[in-house]
């Protein structure tokens, strides 16, 4: 139990930092039902994405962890998330206190400032989003850090999921690995007295 302990306490830390912070970004942002909510649902997506990419950075080797690219990669991910809550957050702005439907938000939104914007900047940081999960992917497998069919199925996931739901999906699929890969090593290495 005191092993599991102290190879594993940094995943709750992580989560539960991350939670924490969503906690209190959600609770500082106020917005209307509708329409409105559903963007502010997607606008939290870099909680989930920071998540995934501090986690997947933990459980990669020592020699992968200290590559630059795979540091560029992970800022990346993280920018496109961070315009991605941009976007929604715009449209959220945009709709304000109105509890627009779907239907009355396609009507009415355009004509409010930030409302076409905020959905173009949503939508192309999503697909940014979708394109650095795969590079990432894609470079994982090349250092030898994944296998190709982890790396395949993570592309296949990011990009057949629907990236409005949660762009980047295959990070999943890379962090489950990963976390795996990195138990099974610790498994292999003789625990030092």
């Amino acid at each position: 139990m005191k092993t599991l302990a102290r190879n594993w306490w940094p995943i709750p830390v992580m989560f539960a930092s991350v939670i924490a912070a969503q906690i209190v970004w959600s609770n500082r942002t106020d917005h209307a039902g509708g329409h409105a909510a559903t963007h502010f649902t997607s606008a939290s997506v870099v909680f989930g994405i920071a998540f995934f990419v501090a986690v997947l950075i933990w459980a990669a080797p020592s020699n992968v962890r200290h590559r630059v690219e795979l540091w560029l990669l992970a800022a990346a991910l993280l920018t496109a998330a961070t315009f991605d809550t941009i976007g929604n957050l715009r449209v959220v702005d945009a709709i304000g206190t109105n509890t627009w439907s779907d239907a009355q938000a396609g009507a009415l939104g355009p004509l409010q400032p930030g409302f076409t914007s905020g959905h173009d900047l949503a939508e192309h940081a999503a697909w940014f989003t979708v394109i650095a999960a795969v590079l990432l992917a894609a470079w994982l497998w090349r250092r030898h850090a994944v296998s190709a069919g982890v790396a395949v199925g993570a592309i296949i996931v990011s990009v057949i999921f629907p990236y409005w739901i949660f762009p980047g999906t295959g990070l999943v699929v890379l962090v489950v690995a990963s976390v795996v890969t990195r138990d099974r090593r610790l498994r292999r290495t003789p625990a030092v007295a």
